[in-house]
């Protein structure tokens, strides 16, 4: 009885990982490129959009985030950019704590925290180029598509090369081409790409 407690309360604090989902091998080619402009309304959702949407979804219900997000206030700034404002106090309070970064080039350390420690229900999808015809800088063989556990959107992720490998926080062609393929395979016109380097918050 006190076994089946302690599991219990194992699985209370660390959701997920007795049964962690199994993420999707999203396998991808050029046909899938949007090449078209994406405007609002969002029209019809891609074969992308929506496994990452729909295994988002399903890791929320899990509880693998370190909030639930419901919906935020939100505001479109007077002015000629009409830039939107939303309040997130939830990220601002219950959110990793930001590493001490020394340098932009320091290597990958181990000791603090790095995408080895991704539990496994929080893998998304593993997204994989088919063999390319032309030139120019190959994706890395696969690219994780993982939660972020402190979300500022619904479908808010992140695309990491191999986390086993160690690579320190650096941006390469072939990243950067990787980010802009998976920014080609989504319809949704809210569907943004950026480069979070050592020492952003």
């Amino acid at each position: 009885m006190a076994a089946g407690s302690s599991g219990a309360q194992a699985s209370r604090e660390q959701p997920g990982l007795q049964e962690a989902p199994q993420p999707e091998d999203f396998v991808y080619g050029e046909d899938e490129f949007i090449l078209q402009g994406v405007t609002w309304p969002a029209a019809t959702l891609s074969r992308f959009d929506q496994a990452l949407l729909g295994a988002w979804q399903d890791r929320m219900a899990r509880g693998l985030f370190r909030y639930r997000l419901g919906e935020l206030p939100t505001r479109i700034l007077p002015g000629p950019m009409r830039l939107v404002a939303q309040l997130n106090i939830q990220r601002g309070a219950e959110r990793r704590r930001p590493q001490a970064v020394h340098s932009l080039t320091q290597p990958f350390d181990p000791r603090e925290f790095n995408f080895t420690q991704i539990r496994p229900g929080e893998v998304l999808l593993h997204l994989r180029r088919c063999p390319l015809a032309g030139g120019g800088p190959a994706p890395p063989d696969r690219v994780l598509v993982v939660i972020n556990v402190s979300p500022l959107e619904r479908g808010h992720v992140l695309l990491l090369p191999e986390p086993a490998l160690g690579l320190p926080q650096a941006l390469t062609p072939q990243l950067l081409r990787a980010g802009l393929e998976a920014v080609l395979l989504s319809a949704h016109p809210g569907f943004r790409v950026g480069f979070n380097s050592l020492g952003a918050s």
